[in-house]
């Protein structure tokens, strides 16, 4: 009897229908006071890091929150309530900055004879991900197939012996500049061009660091374009602890927004317009990106296809190898080499016309 009572009362339609009710009184007040959250957090990416360093790390959340406001969307469809206007609001305002996650605007035209290819790639200072101990095979591997690639111009980070690079791409001009190492050897970034370099120079960030700018004008035909090479400040997180790793990740936030200001006053000052490539070490939801991205254009974006990865940190891909150039271009092509697995990076390529 005892057991019977319980059962209809557990059970009974009315009590069933209380829970339900305040279940979702209590899903849908979350989901509107996150909706409303999202909306500093968005707007994290117009905060400089260095002048508020926990503005880079609320826009690290930034992936979470933008799946949460797509969720939010459906949900309130699904229970045809008028709330579902505040997602999509929040979707049009802000839509800017979530369509730079994909590739959306695929722009793929004919290769011209006006046109120009250009390719960024981390190689890691050769050292074959692999194979770490063979790093001469792996530089042979890779500058073989930068020579057969056919690309005009080839920008490279972490790159290290560059007159052995040098041996082997004689139809290219070459500059690096990078940090000296106490066995006198170099690592740094490097410009390669097949067209004539008529001017070039470099701007550190740090005393004797490989995380620095190089630049270089070249003539193309009757013009001439700047191109820049730049490889900003990583997270480093080997052999820290929990906290330390904050710490190295505030720096680099703090490190990577300051050194933006640089660029981006040299490319205002810039007589040629500007081809700015290399490992940005920032996603697209960050006030780096964003800096960027409002005075020159991504690659990707005009034409790249859904949602190109260079780096993948675990199982967790990022797009963080960047080609950005002056509105003066048109983007004809924009490629990932997901068939090159020689680094932890993928190299980017773009064609460009003019």
């Amino acid at each position: 009897m005892i057991r019977l009572c319980l059962r209809n009362v557990l059970f009974s339609p009315t009590l069933i229908n209380r829970i339900s009710s305040f279940a979702s009184r209590y899903l849908t007040s979350t989901i509107i006071v996150l909706c409303f959250f999202s909306i500093p957090v968005l707007l994290s990416t117009q905060i400089a890091p260095n002048k508020f360093y926990l503005a880079g790390f609320i826009s690290l959340t930034i992936p979470v929150f933008v799946g949460g406001i797509l969720f939010s969307f459906f949900y309130f469809v699904l229970k045809k309530s008028r709330w579902s206007i505040l997602p999509l609001l929040i979707v049009i305002f802000f839509w800017p900055l979530i369509s730079d996650f994909f590739g959306l605007r695929s722009e793929q035209a004919p290769i011209s004879k006006n046109s120009i290819s250009i390719i960024s790639y981390n190689v890691r200072g050769f050292k074959d991900k692999a194979k770490p101990k063979k790093k001469r095979d792996s530089q042979a591997e890779i500058t073989h197939w930068l020579d057969t690639l056919g690309a005009d111009i080839i920008c490279l980070q972490e790159a290290s012996d560059p007159a052995q690079m040098r041996s082997v791409l004689v139809a290219f001009q070459g500059f690096f500049s990078g940090k000296t190492n106490p066995d006198s050897s170099t690592f740094g970034v490097m410009i390669l061009s097949r067209f004539p370099m008529v001017d070039k120079g470099s701007i550190e960030f740090a005393h004797n660091s490989f995380n620095r700018c190089v630049w270089a004008d070249i003539v193309v035909n009757s013009d001439t374009i700047r191109i820049m090479n730049v490889h900003l400040k990583s997270y480093v997180f080997q052999d820290y602890r929990r906290w330390e790793k904050l710490k190295t990740m505030r720096d680099a936030l703090i490190g990577r927004s300051y050194h933006i200001g640089l660029l981006i006053r040299f490319i205002e000052q810039s007589p040629y317009p500007v081809i700015l490539a290399g490992d940005f070490n920032e996603t697209s939801h960050s006030y780096v990106y964003q800096k960027l991205n409002s005075i020159l254009k991504n690659t990707f974006e005009y034409s790249g296809t859904f949602f190109q990865h260079s780096f993948a940190l675990g199982p967790i891909p990022f797009r963080i190898d960047h080609i950005f150039v002056d509105a003066k271009f048109s983007v004809l092509n924009y490629n990932t080499h997901y068939e090159h697995t020689w680094s932890d990076h993928f190299p980017v390529e773009a064609t460009l016309g003019f």
